[in-house]
């Protein structure tokens, strides 16, 4: 199974990389989809359409540019390329390669302030790191150590700063990680020391390339922050504060390294107070100033150890076969696992057009009531988008229209009684009016069953199950599956006293189906995001609206559910109240 991706626009080459260090260059071009009669793959709208190829990437590039009547134009070539290779592992049988991770931590020698990674006009000092594989660590420091150092660390020392680049972009060449990781690296280590190669080697210099095993490394300026950004070719950077930012479930005052070591391992960085800054301790205790940058990497390596936010973020790029740099982009997941639905059942992606980003009413927040209360009841709907999606049947090609100038509350009374009066629509192709045999069929329909309408009045078509509900559903179904399993496991596990290889495979399998089962869950809250931005193939705000509403409604329906439940409490739920304050009580 892949490991990383590089798709050469340039030479049309995909660059693939698997587990044990395999690598191999494949000439491949991305492709599209036309109608054709004769063709045996279908659209989600139920055309008949056939593949259309490409001699290179400019030719391709050049026709999704100038053509709007394909299927699946635009889409990044290493996740179809990926979907087409891998498509046919079931999802709970996709084995995951073992990561080789390098977190990495650096140190530069300064006398105040806190050096910009922009001008990196001080040297570096020290560079430490952490590899996964063998726990272990290797530092290239400018200065002797002539102290201790634990029998997993190794100390190479360098006779001045550009030697302890030289080394170290050599080493990340020689034995290239899977992944980089690092505390904060995003925003300091790694602009910093390519800022501050170019200082020393000059500006054309290749040295930090090697940081790529094809020594393929792009970097270009932010439009938005005026950061830096890097691409590395084959290995994956992946910033540890950022993953944990992103994933963890607890907001924290702050982000440093020390804090948040401290909040999840109960330990943070080594304690220099002794000295008056970093500088200090440079200057006055070498030896501790290196054990503090080994203690660094060391840091982010038990955090991954705990949260195991990078094996999420490699389950999520298995299953949907989008490369991990893109974890955070919910488009590009659920582009790739839509891809990965659509290889599987002879089916091609719509087409991408984009469009304007367009407002619309989203969640519904309660105004407080001020008071004291005696019991206060918090009332929670499973996931509720994915319902609303699975339950109207949510697609692009199941949307029928838009209802217009009815309430909400008007929607959902209509719709219950089954019977509307006339209304307007709106529609692809304008504006219709619903009276006389127009309304009289779609009441029909509606008391039939075939279709199915959201408190905001969007309408969608049941006859045939949507994508997107349908991919919903799996997705559902699969989490299900995989949590029952690993319910078993852990039943199979708990009967196995003594540490064998075969309870070691079985802690190794339920880690990946919690990460699996997890990676399930993100994707199943992800849908509704694709509906609601341009820059998704399956944007269309009348559906996000319409799951949206549903939210609202769910819980505004809860709400005076249970209000007028528990402010009139029949005898039964009487003494379940009695026995919640008793078991409360004691």
């Amino acid at each position: 199974m892949f490991t990383n991706t590089y798709y050469d626009t340039k030479n049309s080459v995909l660059h693939l990389w698997e587990e044990d260090g395999f690598y191999e260059e494949i000439y491949w071009v991305p492709y599209v989809f036309m109608r054709n009669p004769e063709g045996n793959i279908k659209t989600i709208d139920g055309e008949t359409v056939v593949k259309k190829e490409f001699s290179n990437y400019q030719n391709y590039y050049a026709y999704c540019k100038d053509n709007h009547s394909v299927y699946e134009n635009k889409v990044r070539p290493e996740t179809q390329f990926l979907a087409e290779r891998y498509h046919h592992i079931p999802d709970d049988e996709i084995p995951v390669p073992r990561l080789k991770i390098y977190n990495i931590d650096i140190e530069v020698a300064h006398e105040e302030g806190f050096p910009s990674p922009d001008k990196a006009d001080y040297p570096v000092s020290v560079i430490t790191i952490y590899d996964n594989y063998t726990e272990q660590s290797v530092t290239f420091g400018e200065k002797e150590f002539k102290g201790k150092l634990s029998k997993n660390a190794a100390y190479i020392h360098c006779e001045k700063e550009e030697i302890i680049l030289q080394k170290f972009f050599k080493y990340l060449n020689k034995f290239p990680a899977d992944v980089i990781s690092g505390w904060n690296i995003w925003g300091f280590d790694l602009p910093y020391l390519i800022n501050r190669t170019k200082n020393l080697f000059g500006s054309k210099t290749n040295l930090f390339r090697m940081m790529s095993p094809i020594n393929n490394v792009r970097t270009w300026q932010s439009k938005k922050t005026n950061e830096m950004n890097m691409d590395i070719a084959g290995v994956t950077i992946l910033d540890y504060m950022d993953l944990y930012k992103w994933y963890s479930p607890h907001k924290l005052e702050r982000y440093s390294l020390d804090f948040v070591s401290n909040f999840e391992l109960e330990k943070g960085k080594i304690d220099y107070s002794e000295y008056k800054d970093l500088n200090e301790l440079y200057n006055k205790n070498w030896e501790k100033y290196v054990k503090y940058n080994i203690t660094d990497a060391k840091r982010v390596h038990q955090l991954e150890e705990k949260c195991g936010y990078i094996k999420l973020v490699q389950s999520l790029s298995l299953l949907t076969k989008c490369p991990m740099k893109y974890y955070a982009v919910m488009t590009q997941l659920i582009e790739g696992a839509l891809l990965t639905h659509f290889r599987r059942n002879d089916m091609c992606a719509p087409y991408f057009g984009g469009g304007y980003q367009e407002t619309f009413e989203a969640a519904y927040v309660k105004e407080p009531h001020k008071g004291l209360y005696n019991w206060v009841v918090d009332l929670d709907i499973a996931s509720s988008y994915p319902t609303a999606i699975i339950t109207l049947n949510m697609s692009l090609e199941t949307y029928f229209g838009r209802i217009l100038n009815l309430s909400e509350d008007q929607v959902m009374a209509y719709t219950k009684r089954r019977q509307f009066q006339d209304f307007e629509m709106l529609k692809e192709t304008g504006r219709v009016k619903f009276t006389g045999v127009r309304l009289q069929k779609f009441n029909e329909a509606v008391e039939r069953g075939l279709l199915a309408i959201a408190p905001c009045g969007s309408v969608f078509t049941t006859s045939t199950p949507g994508v997107l509900a349908d991919v919903e559903r799996n997705i559902f179904s699969k989490r299900a599956e995989i949590k029952s399993q690993m319910i078993e496991m852990k039943k199979r596990i708990s009967k196995l006293i003594k540490s064998t290889r075969q309870k070691e495979k079985l802690e190794e399998r339920i880690q990946q189906f919690f990460d699996l089962q997890w990676a399930l869950k993100i994707l199943l809250n992800a849908m509704f995001g694709v509906t609601a931005v341009p820059y998704s193939r399956y944007f269309n705000t009348n559906i996000a609206e319409a799951i949206t509403a549903c939210g609202r409604h769910a819980v505004k329906s809860g709400e005076k559910f249970v209000n007028e439940l528990l402010n009139n409490p029949t005898i039964d739920l009487l003494e379940v109240i009695d026995e919640i304050k008793t078991s409360h009580n004691t």
